[in-house]
């Protein structure tokens, strides 16, 4: 299996096309209100911090390029989200007990918030 390198104007040209992906203010409301729950999560001693949205933001941004779109969509939220949420949420000591799942607190988290139709 052989790669091809990575050149600089193309690392560019990639970093400008992901600039350039829209986000809707009702997806930027949508994973505000993420982060928001994620923090007053009672199995969680760790929610999505202000970093850890726009993270998320940056990779949906990603993820819509990638699908070839110069706009976000939930879906593209919904696909990288169980990822980075369970890179950034921490378990309580209890939750940890209970053999609690990162990704199933974040699906019952949005399961709780309505999603953006703009």
């Amino acid at each position: 299996m052989s790669f091809t390198p990575l050149t600089e104007g193309l690392l560019e040209k990639a970093k400008d096309q992901v600039k350039a992906v829209h986000v809707s203010e009702g997806l930027y409301r949508y994973v505000a209100e993420i982060a928001k729950a994620s923090r007053s999560e009672p199995r969680l001693s760790l929610g999505l911090s202000t970093r850890g949205a726009l993270a998320l933001m940056l990779c949906a941004r990603i993820e819509a390029a990638s699908q070839g779109r110069d706009y976000v969509v939930p879906d593209d939220v919904k696909t990288i989200a169980p990822e980075i949420t369970a890179h950034r949420f921490v378990l309580t000591p209890e939750a940890t007990l209970e053999d609690t799942d990162c990704v199933q607190i974040y699906q019952d988290i949005v399961s709780r918030i309505k999603v953006p139709r703009d």
